[in-house]
């Protein structure tokens, strides 16, 4: 019990010792995977648009992958407001320990069930 009430403690002040980095290395990883799903979508209109391809299964999997990396990024985006979120007002409000944990526990927990879905697009798309 003591052992996670310290863990608790050292990651709230490890958040906010944090400063601005982390929450700028989490957009920017964010806004890579949007991008690189908004490239993916774009590529399968394009395709779509053009003729050169038709609406299949292959297609259907890239748009799949697409929208869930959209959907990752913004998992992704969520937990970096929740840092912020976190970093500013843990003194402020007074808000609990165990509140804030439950909140970033959850905004991780998030981006698992979309990394998970994710990838069960890729092995669809791929086999």
């Amino acid at each position: 019990m003591v052992d996670k009430k310290q863990r608790r403690k050292t990651a709230i002040l490890s958040l906010k010792k944090s400063g601005p980095e982390l929450p700028e290395l989490l957009t920017q990883f964010s806004a890579g995977i949007a991008g690189t799903g908004l490239a993916v979508l774009l590529s399968v209109m394009c395709n779509l648009a053009c003729g050169r391809a038709t609406f299949c299964a292959y297609s259907l999997f890239n748009t799949g992958f697409g929208f869930g990396l959209v959907w990752l990024s913004g998992a992704v985006n969520k937990l970096r407001a929740t840092i912020v979120n976190i970093s500013k007002n843990a003194g402020k409000l007074g808000l609990k320990e165990e509140e804030m944990l439950q909140k970033l526990d959850r905004s991780i927990r998030d981006i698992y069930y979309t990394a998970a879905a994710l990838l069960a697009v890729v092995v669809l798309r791929l086999a």
